[in-house]
Formats: structure tokens, sequence, C-alpha cells
């Protein structure tokens, strides 16, 4: 290739003009047999590169690993503009963890990955640097192990291309407190989560009965959203059947039938409505529906209000 003043001329014929050179949309394709053309001022791993149209070339570093960073973290955390982090695995245990992601005008078209990767019951609350947003609001919560938000910036604010919900997770044991049914025994109890909600089913054993309400508590750290439920007492969220023995088989008896409802959002309760023309399921004493050693068997559905995506 001869160097003609303003024209390029090339081996096959071909020629290239300043004015092409300038015009819109145009690229020229360097064939180099002398690679010392492009040694001062580069650094080993980096490649010529226009940053911004009819700007100087800058050399800049080549994509590598370190470029994509995979980060681990269990505590707050702010991402930077230089840590080149891509993706954040969060494990949260009991603790609300918050990940802030950096300065959208410096973070032009950078995407980043918020995980939960635990089962704990804390929560990942990914915030937007000062008034920034996500979708145009200040933040968004993950719950539930593994799940993930993607977002991506404009220089302004950042917007959700992706979001994975874990919605529904393997039966999982736990041991609820049950109230008025004295000490329990062959306590087998599971739930899991099935969308915004939870779905328990279990059996025990009473031991010494009280007139108190017979009540059963949700797994710990989760919350009954009223906001989706009509008023305490006047839905049906489950069934209850009493045993004569230890066994399930159900007993004979004049109480019942036997409903499950809810007065608060860390319980349900049993009521042994009998009365037709009630308009609530009024909550009963563990002795109007139990006698002392007999078995019983349950299951509820309720919605809770860590199980959402939320602003």
């Amino acid at each position: 290739m001869a160097d003609n003043g303003y024209t390029k001329n090339y081996q096959d014929g071909s020629s290239l003009t300043e004015t092409q050179l300038d015009s819109a949309y145009k690229s020229l394709k360097l064939d180099i047999s002398n690679t010392t053309q492009l040694t001062q001022g580069a650094t080993a791993g980096h490649y010529l590169k226009c940053i911004t149209p009819g700007s100087a070339a800058q050399f800049a570093a080549v994509p590598s690993a370190t470029n994509n960073v995979i980060a681990s973290r269990s505590a707050n955390y702010t991402v930077t503009d230089t840590d080149n982090i891509t993706t954040v695995l969060v494990t949260t245990g009991t603790a609300a963890i918050t990940i802030t992601l950096p300065t959208a005008s410096d973070n032009n078209y950078r995407i980043i990955t918020v995980k939960k990767v635990d089962s704990g019951t804390g929560t990942v609350i990914i915030d937007g640097e000062a008034s920034e947003t996500i979708d145009s609001t200040a933040t968004k919560t993950l719950y539930s192990q593994w799940d993930a938000i993607t977002v991506q910036c404009n220089s302004v604010n950042w917007f959700v291309s992706s979001i994975k919900l874990n919605s529904i997770t393997n039966w999982t044991s736990y041991t609820p407190t049950f109230v008025a049914v004295g000490v329990t025994s062959n306590v087998e109890v599971f739930w899991r989560r099935v969308g915004d909600s939870i779905d328990v089913r279990g059996r025990a054993v009473a031991g010494t009965l009280s007139s108190s309400s017979l009540t059963i508590t949700i797994p710990s750290g989760l919350t009954i959203d009223t906001t989706k439920l009509p008023a305490y007492k006047s839905i049906l969220l489950g069934d209850f059947v009493r045993a004569s023995t230890t066994s399930n088989a159900i007993a004979g008896t004049t109480a019942g039938p036997f409903c499950i409802s809810y007065n608060a959002t860390d319980k349900v309760y049993v009521s042994n409505n009998t009365n037709q023309n009630d308009i609530v399921f009024t909550d009963a004493g563990a002795t109007l529906i139990l006698g002392s050693t007999n078995g019983f068997t349950f299951r509820f559905n309720v919605p809770v209000t860590q199980y959402r995506f939320t602003e």
C-alpha cells in the first residue's frame, strides 16, 4: 500500500480517499505485517479502539475474566464503577442485605445481575444510588433462594431486563408452635412456597388440652399478607381433622366441621363452626375440638408478604 497524500492505493487497484475516510459508516481495514507500528503507547493485552466517533483511537484493555467478576456478598455492598462486577451472589441469613448499584452516569450500558443464594429468611434489596431508580421505583426486593434480577443502565437510571423467581420450592419440615394442646408428640409438619403463598400440611398428637383457642404458627420469618385476604375470620384457609387415636382416622364427634382461618399475621386458628347462620369462622377452644392424646392432621394455604417481587 503506497501513500500518495490524501489517497490510499491498494495492490488490487482500489483506492480510498480522505473524503471517503471522513464519511459516516466508513472503515479502513489495515493489513499490518510489521507489528512494531502499533507498539508505541500500547500495553500487552490491549487493542486499538475508537471510543467516540470522530475522535482519535485509543488503546483499550481486552476484556478478560477480571472484567466480568462474580462476587459473593453477605453484608451491604455498593457496586463501584471500577470493581468490574457483573454478578452479585448474596447470602442473607436472617438479615436484609442491600446491594446498591453504581452511579448511572458512569455506567452506561452496564449490566448487573443480583441473586439470592441461600434459604435464609432475609431479603436482598437492590437500590439505585441516591435518587436513581430501577424501572421508575427506588428499590427491588428478592425474597427466596435462587431469586434473581438483571438490570441494565442507560446512564440516567436502571431498567429490569430479566427476573427469575423461585416460585415453587421443595417441601421443608418445620416445627410450629401449637397453642392449647399441651406438649405435642409425633409432630410432622411440612411447608413449601407456591407463588406468593405457602402450603402447609402436617400431623401431631395432642397432650393436655386447655380451653384457649387452638392455633398453629406459620414458619418463622414469614408474615401472612392480609392485603390479599378478606377480613379476619371471614375466609376458609384450610381444614383440620381430629383422630380418635394417634392414627389419622376421623373420630366420631359432634363438633365440626373443623375449619382453619386467621386472625393474626403469624398464625392460623381452628374453628368449630356449627351454626350455619354464622358469618365468620369463630376460633374455638381446643377442648371443643379435641380430646387429650387425640391425633390430628391439618392443611392450609396463606399468602405471605415475603413472597412477592416488590418496589
